[in-house]
């Protein structure tokens, strides 16, 4: 009885660690109503313009925030977080 509540409280801080990490990474970008963000084209082109390439299809975070995949200007392969009301990058993972 006693290992099996081990592993539970064990397994139950493994969760709440792993929960803790993801938020983490999602930062929170507006609170702005969806009606003033830019539209999804229009930022796909500010970050080819801004030196990005292959930039990938903008998806939307749980923190409010546009989610694009892209290869910076060094090559490397990476995740943007952006403010959708007005395209400043907020994170970079990657």
């Amino acid at each position: 009885m006693r290992r099996l509540l081990l592993g539970l409280i064990g397994g139950l801080i493994g969760v709440c660690q792993t929960v803790a990490v993801s938020h983490a990474a999602d930062p929170h970008c507006t609170d702005a109503d969806k009606s003033t963000w830019l539209p999804p084209a229009q930022v796909q082109q500010m970050l080819k313009q801004h030196g990005f390439s292959d930039v990938g299809a903008v998806k939307t975070s749980s923190g409010n925030c546009y989610v694009v995949p892209a290869t910076d200007s060094q090559g490397r392969k990476v995740n943007l977080h952006l403010d959708p009301t007005n395209g400043a990058i907020e994170s970079v993972d990657g």
